[in-house]
């Protein structure tokens, strides 16, 4: 059993337990008391008890036991009245009396449980909301900061690619030349020509890898911006 609907269960016995001891316990001083002092207000609280902790049919059921103490404890007093139903409507008003107390009773406790209930639920989806708002918002400074990276990598892949261009120009140019020159001395110029193939190689490369790696950072970028905001 679940440990809160335990407490509950038991909660229920221990009030109404209690009521049922007030009740009787009062209808004992009303009896010793006698006629002259009316104490059947304070048959209220254990009424009030079982209403409230225990549920409005067991408030009902202490009620109809307050007032069969107060009956006996009034039939038991001596005959007093003028006509034997007297007391019986005594009775049955006193009854409806508590009938309407329970039902206000039970009523009140019923739209305060409600109350409290819409109050917890509210709370929770503000709180759920605050902390979705908190993460939106991380999730847009985050994005900021990869696309401010993302512009920076562009920026400077373009910034290197635009001399690697030019170098990779310039060494085609020298090797035409240095072609030229060759030819119209008659020499051979292959180790330069070499070496010259070679730089223009490593060029490429250089330029393979900076495209690479600017496609690596926007593919990260986006991917790491998806994420965020999934």
């Amino acid at each position: 059993m679940n440990p809160t609907g335990e407490f509950w269960v038991r909660s229920k016995v221990v009030a109404t337990a209690a009521a049922v001891t007030l009740a009787i316990a009062f209808g004992l001083v009303d009896y010793l008391t006698g006629r002259e002092w009316v104490i059947s207000a304070f048959y209220l609280l254990p009424i009030c008890i079982a209403g409230w902790v225990a549920g409005r049919s067991v408030g009902f059921a202490v009620g109809a036991l307050c007032v069969a103490l107060w009956f006996l404890s009034d039939l038991f007093s001596g005959p007093a009245y003028q006509h034997p139903l007297i007391p019986v409507w005594n009775a049955i008003m006193l009854f409806v009396f508590f009938f309407i107390v329970v039902w206000l009773l039970t009523a009140f406790r019923s739209s305060y449980y409600y109350l409290e209930q819409t109050v917890e639920r509210r709370t929770a989806a503000l709180r759920t909301e605050m902390e979705e708002r908190k993460r939106l918002e991380h999730a847009k400074l985050q994005a900021e900061r990869l696309a401010v990276v993302g512009s920076m990598a562009a920026q400077v892949a373009h910034e290197i690619r635009n001399p690697l261009g030019s170098i990779s120009l310039n060494l085609d140019l020298i090797g035409q030349e240095l072609k030229a020159v060759v030819n119209s001395n008659g020499g051979s110029a292959d180790e330069c020509q070499t070496l010259l193939r070679e730089m223009h190689s490593q060029v490429v490369r250089i330029r393979q890898v900076l495209q690479e790696y600017l496609r690596n950072s926007i593919f990260c970028s986006r991917c790491s911006i998806k994420s965020t905001w999934s």
